[in-house]
């Protein structure tokens, strides 16, 4: 096919379509995924050791994008809390993937230390028994947490949690 010296060459270009699935939804997508985020990790109330705690898990559920079942499972050896701040996660398939934590996220890490007395107690999040938490109990919090911010942001009413093995 040959252009004509006066043709634009736009015309002869089929330009591609966004996908249907791209699309935005009515309702959805209207905030920044960063302010649902912010609103949902804001809800607990950090001045008691739960709303601590609660309040650290979902920071580093959010930082690293980890699985439930990985921050179940995440034991005081698995953090470097001093600079390169990072995280070794044991996921799926015996695999161990190793990410860095934001200065945030450590700083309340380490306060979170600070109340669970990691030397007593070998993993970072703990239920109010004391013991380690089950992809169950973080699964409540997160839901808790979401319909809370969801008041603020009815568009989060509608959000599933990934749960995976």
């Amino acid at each position: 096919m040959r252009l004509l010296q006066n043709e634009d060459c736009t015309t002869r270009i089929n330009m591609p379509q966004r996908s249907p699935f791209l699309q935005r939804r009515p309702g959805i997508g209207q905030q920044p995924i960063w302010k649902r985020m912010r609103s949902v990790r804001f809800s607990p109330d950090t001045k008691t050791i739960g709303g601590w705690r609660d309040y650290t898990l979902l920071l580093f559920l959010y930082n690293t994008g980890s699985r439930v079942s990985e921050a179940a499972g995440l034991s005081w050896n698995d953090l470097q809390l001093t600079t390169p701040r990072q995280v070794r996660l044991h996921g799926k398939g015996r695999k161990d993937r190793l990410l860095p934590l934001w200065r945030e996220t450590a700083e309340a890490l380490r306060r979170l230390g600070t109340i669970n007395h990691p030397d007593t107690q070998s993993h970072v999040f703990l239920n109010r028994h004391g013991e380690a938490m089950s992809r169950d109990g973080i699964a409540y919090i997160l839901r808790r947490h979401v319909q809370t911010a969801a008041r603020d942001l009815p568009a989060l009413a509608h959000k599933r949690v990934r749960r995976t093995s």
